[in-house]
């Protein structure tokens, strides 16, 4: 008489008493064999070892594994959107600098975005500056360095960027309350294409040097924008 298994997470035994052992996460072996070859199906395996030895169990999971293993499903695709949208901003950036030819002696440095921000939170990877907003988007701030021509008065200003991704679509804003552009997936790395966007970003800085510079550099009352001056706000702290 064939024995009846024990649940997923403990020992199964069959005929010949060679231990199959459920890991989780789809992933079976026979202990004492090494990893057999497994197959699933309706909540069944079918593990062959290496003496050849075959046999199909029924897999059952109490309430608790299955909670823990929606819960890791879950949160694995969370992460894995997560360094999709932080895989996309970093190549944006990238092609920020590259396309502004901006001197790569310069330190890039991101800053997280939120209600107060503070300067002297930087962070060399972006990994360590990102947010999510209760819009679902990505945001984080990229700090560059202008200055007038030989290098004098250095005056560091903060970009700040809002990123989702919607079905085959980048959503990006250049700043909390600017106009969302669609990025197709397939144009992430090429500058040619993305040329537009860039083109925007400076459209954005140049205006802003242009017009809100001054009120900036005397704390005029100001909304959060896409560009801020880091060293005012280091001064207002």
């Amino acid at each position: 008489m064939e024995k009846k298994p024990r649940k997923a997470g403990n020992y199964l035994h069959n005929v010949e008493k060679q231990r199959v052992i459920f890991t989780g996460n789809g992933r079976y072996r026979i202990n004492g064999n090494g990893r057999g070859a497994c197959q699933t199906g309706q909540n069944r395996i079918k593990c062959n070892g290496k003496q050849k030895i075959t046999a199909w169990w029924k897999v059952t999971m109490s309430k608790f594994e299955e909670v823990c293993q929606i819960y890791q499903k879950t949160r694995n695709q969370f992460l894995d959107y997560e360094a999709i949208c932080r895989n996309f901003a970093r190549s944006l950036v990238d092609g920020v600098i590259d396309y502004f030819e901006w001197p790569h002696s310069q330190e890039i440095t991101y800053i997280p975005l939120g209600e107060e921000i503070n300067p002297n939170d930087r962070f060399y990877a972006l990994a360590g500056a990102m947010r999510m907003d209760d819009e679902s988007f990505w945001h984080f701030g990229v700090e560059l360095t202008a200055e007038e021509p030989g290098g004098s008065n250095p005056l560091p200003f903060l970009m700040s960027f809002f990123i989702k991704k919607v079905g085959p679509h980048f959503i990006v804003k250049l700043g909390p309350k600017g106009k969302e552009i669609r990025i197709h997936e397939e144009k992430q790395g090429k500058q040619d294409e993305l040329a537009p966007f860039y083109d925007a970003v400076f459209h954005h800085i140049v205006q802003f040097f242009a017009k809100d510079y001054q009120n900036a550099i005397t704390h005029q009352k100001m909304e959060m924008g896409f560009i801020l001056l880091t060293g005012e706000l280091e001064k207002g702290n």
